[in-house]
């Protein structure tokens, strides 16, 4: 099949990253695919220069990604978030559509689209009106780069190994519920505790400043390879306020941690059974608590207590999946 993967979010974040991915895994199938989108040399980054990609400029979005389809002559386009979906679906022109809602589903953006793809079971919620065919593919683990030295890591934040390591790993925005993390932290009593920040983001500054006066606190900025760094941790938190799909959790899980999450949707649907320790949103004191007794059973194995069946998020798996409903789609479509 000739593929053209379509997103135009601004900035790096999972589904860049789910994008990129899929289009190296439906390369390697042997389909011929372009990506089109607007973060720069990301994809070619991130792929090595396995996949073709093309910019979308800001403000000639709808000519250029025309002239793409044109000239690239797609089986069938594959949008991400909902502006793409938006767009592909007014310049499709007979060419199927299948889109990923990696947020929520919105009948302005998704509802002429051929196909849809939820990332998670709870997204069904909103989509009782859609007529076409829709299937959930979670997201999967993404190959790990090269293994990071946990004695290293520790080692260059001035971490004594027997410290119970706290931390979390992504983008550093009050909407991931940072503030809520390092307010929680702060009530930790002693110096056997520490707390690692792995991400870069807009509140960075802020949360530098709002952990000024606690030493235990270190943030270790953007890493190129920042779910390697999972297994230096004992027990992974995700604070955040609103998740569609945490992928970070199973990435966390396969890195062996102990996991402390927020009640978002998508923490409830993947933890569900699993032994990890669920809060309230926003609720800064019960995270605390939540902290505190992880901090007691680290020393009696909480790590690996997870079990998760990760051949759910097998990385050829998932993206087979998506393959076989392109063609699914196609038939309905011819």
């Amino acid at each position: 099949m000739r593929i053209l993967q379509v997103n135009l979010c601004r900035t790096v974040g999972g589904s860049a990253f789910h994008h990129a991915d899929l289009a190296l895994g439906l390369k390697s199938l042997g389909h011929e695919v372009l990506v089109a989108d607007r973060l720069g040399p990301f994809v070619n980054r991130y792929t090595k220069g396995a996949v073709a990609q093309v910019q979308v400029r800001r403000g000639f979005t709808h000519y250029r990604l025309a002239r793409i389809i044109r000239s690239f002559r797609p089986d069938i386009i594959h949008s991400h978030q909902s502006l793409a979906a938006r767009v592909a679906n007014r310049l499709k022109h007979g060419t199927p559509v299948v889109s990923t809602i990696h947020g929520e589903f919105k009948a302005r953006s998704h509802m002429r689209s051929d196909g849809v793809i939820r990332v998670a079971d709870h997204q069904s919620d909103g989509m009782s009106r859609y007529p076409g065919p829709a299937v959930t593919i979670w997201n999967w683990l993404r190959a790990s780069g090269p293994s990071v030295c946990t004695t290293a890591i520790r080692k260059e934040f001035g971490i004594p190994q027997s410290d119970v390591l706290f931390g979390s790993v992504g983008r550093v925005l009050r909407a991931k519920g940072v503030f809520d993390l390092i307010d929680a932290f702060a009530t930790l009593e002693g110096e056997d505790v520490r707390l690692l920040i792995v991400g870069k983001g807009k509140d960075l500054p802020r949360a530098r400043a709002r952990a000024a006066a606690d030493h235990r606190i270190h943030f270790a900025g953007d890493r190129p390879d920042a779910p390697a760094w999972m297994a230096a941790l004992d027990v992974f938190i995700m604070p955040s306020h609103a998740e569609t799909f945490p992928l970070v959790l199973i990435e966390a899980t396969a890195a062996g941690c102990a996991i402390i999450a927020t009640e978002t949707k998508g923490a409830q649907e993947l933890l569900r059974g699993q032994p990890a320790r669920l809060v309230p949103v926003g609720d800064t004191p019960a995270l605390a608590a939540a902290l505190r007794e992880a901090r007691l059973e680290v020393g009696i194995a909480m790590r690996n207590r997870c079990a998760f069946d990760l051949s759910a998020f097998d990385r050829h798996r998932q993206i087979a999946r998506t393959a076989d409903f392109y063609r699914r789609v196609l038939d309905a479509s011819r």
